[in-house]
């Protein structure tokens, strides 16, 4: 099976005993991190087409990398989505921005529990409809 993670309302994570096959990725995709720790998944919906992420595409994310300012795969409220966070340290906030202008940005405290950040996006891959 392969993982969904959603660029809109959200989806289940899968367990590691749930994962299926491999992604051929470039170099440098994975420049700075375990490459052990990757993984694919593939995106549905339309709030990250402002960076090029669009339904069907797949995000190739580094599992437990958190570093600064950018794009990661996040639970919120127990549903999985592709967001740009924003940490804002001074505020104790994390702004959570969809790249597409008819969604709007949510804002948390950096202890909330229903916010789990799970890995960095090290890049993408997009795929043609056709």
């Amino acid at each position: 099976m392969l993982q969904r993670i959603s660029a809109g309302p959200g989806e289940e994570f899968l367990t590691e005993s749930q994962f299926n096959g491999h992604v051929r990725i470039l170099e440098r995709m994975a420049r700075g991190v375990d490459k052990s720790s990757l993984i694919a998944a593939t995106v549905k919906c339309d709030s990250m087409t402002g960076v090029q992420i669009f339904d069907g595409d797949l995000v190739i994310f580094a599992h437990k990398h958190i570093s600064e300012n950018g794009l990661y795969v996040i639970s919120f409220y127990g549903e999985v989505k592709v967001k740009r966070l924003e940490f804002r340290s001074v505020d104790q906030k994390i702004y959570i921005h969809s790249e597409n202008s008819k969604y709007s940005t949510e804002t948390v405290a950096m202890d909330n529990d229903n916010l789990t950040i799970l890995d960095k996006v090290v890049g993408w891959v997009h795929t043609h409809p056709y």
